[in-house]
């Protein structure tokens, strides 16, 4: 559904606060912009376990926004490792922590095996290049020769590095192999909770915020604008002391040039 759903009010409010108190929603995943080609509107998934209907459980929500692969300027995917990635949280949440294990071990598994190819492949650009011709009119032929192997080399790096990077993305935000809240990512909210943040189910208001570029909660965040801020203040009011006595100065200057034209 679309994300303004997970804040609607009137009747969409009472709706959704009827749902949560039955227990039916299980999770909430918001998605990043741009997923679909018919419209831009950002969306939401909503996941529903009627299992759950009547029990105190928790929400679990997660906020994939920052999750996803730039196919062109206006459009966005997920890649099969990130849809992955994605549903071991769910597992975790669920007490599967073998599901983590197993998904690890392929993806280390992965690594290496484009690693070795890599290495191979590397073994052979360097040995097209020692075989440079001496001949000007096969120096196309091999410099295409030069082109393709690096390209294939490339590709196969690129592919060891991106696995690489999806256990990293893992072992990073679930380093004992078990669920937690990772802030920016997931929380398993309460009823309590949810009911302080006016039943919504925006999951953006119960995962907090990491600012991707430093690292920082929103809560440093907001601690480091605040400094920077008062750094800002502390210029701009030396910028206008400095104004004032050139201002002064000039007021100087123009009274010695009026005297001086007196005499």
């Amino acid at each position: 559904m679309a994300n303004s759903a997970s804040d609607a009010r009137n009747s969409e409010a009472d709706i959704r606060k009827n749902l949560i108190k039955s227990g039916v929603i299980d999770c909430m995943l918001t998605l990043p912009k741009n997923m679909f080609y018919t419209v831009t509107l950002p969306a939401t998934l909503w996941f529903f376990d009627k299992n759950n209907l009547g029990s105190e459980h928790k929400v679990l929500f997660i906020d994939a926004r920052n999750i996803f692969r730039q196919i062109d300027r206006a459009h966005r995917e997920f890649t099969t490792e990130q849809i992955q990635n994605i549903a071991i949280i769910v597992k975790l949440y669920r007490g599967e922590s073998e599901r983590l294990t197993f998904l690890l071990d392929k993806y280390k598994m992965k690594a290496t095996e484009y690693e070795k190819q890599s290495a191979s492949q590397n073994i052979v650009l360097k040995q097209i290049k020692k075989e440079k011709p001496v001949l000007e009119k096969e120096q196309k032929r091999w410099e295409k020769q030069v082109e393709n192997a690096e390209k294939k080399y490339k590709n196969l790096l690129d592919k060891q590095l991106y696995f690489q990077a999806q256990t990293q993305w893992l072992t990073e935000r679930f380093p004992n192999n078990v669920y937690e809240d990772v802030t920016g990512l997931c929380k398993a909210a309460t009823l309590a909770e949810i009911e302080e943040q006016d039943w919504s189910l925006n999951p953006g208001r119960y995962v907090g915020v990491v600012i991707e570029e430093d690292g920082l909660t929103e809560e440093e965040f907001v601690d480091e604008m605040k400094q920077r801020h008062q750094v800002l203040s502390s210029l701009n009011t030396k910028a206008k002391d400095f104004e004032n006595l050139i201002e002064q100065n000039l007021r100087l200057l123009e009274k010695d040039y009026a005297k001086l034209e007196g005499i």
